[in-house]
């Protein structure tokens, strides 16, 4: 399967190794390779900053999060990042 992250002014089309969603239904964990993307939301999640949008792309859907914070990153000893995103809502397209 082919996974994707999608951030407007951030980011189109970071390949994911790997989505987690979360029971609750708002909270999703993505792996990505080390880069600038898990560098800036690094940085978005020390300074508390607000997304508007973020778009996980599968091969079956896609999911727009909306109004969303990086709550955790967490950096690999694979040259990966696990990143935590929570959203006020999400819209399956």
């Amino acid at each position: 399967m082919a996974y994707y992250l999608t951030i407007p002014e951030i980011v189109e089309s970071e390949p994911l190794l790997n989505l987690s969603p979360s029971p609750d239904g708002v909270t999703f964990s993505v792996l990505i390779a080390l880069g600038d993307t898990a560098v800036r939301l690094l940085r978005a999640n020390a300074n508390g900053e607000h997304i508007p949008l973020v778009v996980l792309t599968t091969d079956s859907q896609i999911l727009a999060l909306d109004s969303v914070y990086v709550t955790e990153v967490v950096m690999g000893t694979q040259a990966d990042a696990q990143i935590t995103f929570a959203a006020q809502a999400v819209r399956f397209i």
